[in-house]
């Protein structure tokens, strides 16, 4: 279930092309091979059928350059059409003004080939420069390694420009429901998390956008009495288990103060209404929660002692609260087209009769599809373990009440579907376990209940085929 993103690709300072540098330099249309010497490494999704953005990019092995096969095979620098027969399909973010990564690159409609106009229009085979005039905004993510900071995204060559050791996002693999909703009646909580890209401690947009809710929380707690207990907030910071132990534990332990630096220097120095402190946990040794690396590389955000924010009433109606979430799905909102079809699936024309779905941290159902041996429940079991996460009950939590404003929902229905896919990854994950290990019959039985309810209009699973 999880993504697969291929790194070194490369940006040619000569053609402005994108070309693949893991078997050679290739063909360039100025002559000789590709220069990749000024670039950073880029990372393109492949084979990932239900990605969101445009399919049918390949690569050409003549040239190894990349180009858009849905029109033609375009021109090659070898002579004749670009050789896509033993490629795979590369998925590539095309006008999504807010997606992360290095934007200003563009289809020539001569070639059929990439290249980055953020310099010039480089020099296209098929005789003068490359024709973007018919193009979108492509946007490439760069991989752990290259020093592009934030400053540098949508400007500068079409390689790593600056130099800080934060990384802009990955496309393939990151998590993008970072969220944070402090609210009056949850101590001790969970009250937010920030995802991270791989081997990265930077905050993009939509980390800040999450933590500026906490920041609006700590700036409208009441005046400070003396002895009166501050608000206490905690910062823990997480990382995937693929670097060594040392490395993890500084990782996590950045991302941890990153997040905790954010919101402290956006508040008055000193005030004593709120502390905040940090930890790192490093990384897990055991294979991950969702069946992804994506959710380990986090910061969670706990409220630790008394209550925070403002005081907020959870929804008094469903179907009220389900027309507003329909609202916001059809509207300006940001949303990925996978994404906002998915959970236009669940909530419109009604919520979906059967709306359980096996929640990914649910301890329970983590132990039962982790244990080898683990028989199969009975089907009164099976309906108690579904019916303590439905949407119907999840959508009548503080977590969408109607007090907080459309941005706040947009999180929360992101998450919910990063959940869902994730309670489904788990699965096939456990069964594939079984497959290479162990037989686990409780394993095997989810995966039959998500594969009949997905042939089931009436299920959740449907919305996810």
């Amino acid at each position: 279930m999880a993504s697969s993103g291929q790194s070194n690709w490369r940006w040619c300072s000569i053609c402005q092309g994108l070309f693949f540098a893991g078997h050679s330099a290739g063909i360039c249309p100025s002559g000789g091979g590709h220069d990749g010497s000024g670039s950073g490494d880029y990372i393109l999704l492949n084979n990932v059928p239900d990605a969101p953005g445009q399919h049918d990019w390949r690569w050409c092995s003549a040239c190894q350059g990349l180009f858009f096969a849905s029109n033609s095979t375009g021109i090659c620098p070898s002579g004749g059409g670009h050789d896509g027969s033993g490629s795979g399909d590369y998925i590539l973010l095309n006008n999504v003004p807010d997606a992360p990564g290095q934007h200003g690159w563009r289809w020539c409609s001569a070639c059929q080939g990439l290249f980055f106009a953020g310099n010039s229009a480089g020099i296209c085979p098929s005789g003068g420069e490359h024709d973007g005039s018919g193009s979108g905004d492509y946007s490439l993510a760069l991989g752990a390694g290259d020093p592009l900071g934030p400053a540098g995204f949508g400007s500068g060559k079409g390689g790593s420009t600056g130099k800080t050791t934060s990384q802009p996002p990955r496309v393939e693999d990151d998590l993008k429901g970072s969220w944070c909703i402090p609210h009056q009646g949850v101590d001790d909580a969970l009250i937010g998390q920030v995802f991270f890209s791989t081997d990265s401690d930077f905050l993009d947009a939509n980390d800040t956008n999450a933590l500026n809710h906490l920041i609006e929380a700590l700036s409208e707690l009441p005046s400070f009495l003396p002895g009166a207990d501050p608000v206490r907030i905690l910062f823990r910071g997480h990382a995937d288990p693929r670097g060594g132990e040392q490395h993890n534990a500084d990782l996590s332990s950045r991302r941890a103060m990153e997040a905790q630096g954010y919101v402290v220097r956006s508040l008055p120095p000193g005030d004593p209404r709120f502390e905040t402190d940090t930890r790192a946990k490093g990384a897990l040794k055991e294979v991950p929660l969702f069946g992804s690396l994506a959710y380990e590389r986090r910061v969670d955000i706990f409220s630790v002692g008394g209550p925070i924010g403002k005081p907020v009433p959870p929804p008094i109606d469903i179907e009220t609260q389900r027309r507003r979430i329909v609202g916001i799905l059809k509207g300006p909102m940001f949303f990925f087209p996978e994404v906002r079809n998915r959970l236009l699936c669940i909530f419109d024309p009604q919520i979906k009769k059967f709306d359980q779905y096996l929640f990914p941290t649910d301890t329970e159902l983590f132990k039962a599809l982790m244990s080898p041996g683990r028989q199969r429940m009975s089907p009164a079991d099976v309906g108690a373990l579904l019916n303590r996460h439905t949407v119907r009950k999840e959508i009548m939590t503080l977590v969408y009440s109607p007090a907080f404003d459309d941005k706040v929902i947009v999180q929360a229905l992101t998450y919910l579907d990063v959940n869902i896919l994730s309670g489904i990854a788990l699965v096939d994950r456990a069964d594939k376990l079984g497959e290479l290990n162990v037989n686990r019959p409780f394993a095997k039985q989810m995966l039959e209940l998500i594969v009949d309810s997905q042939a089931n209009p009436e299920s959740l699973y449907s919305c996810y085929r």
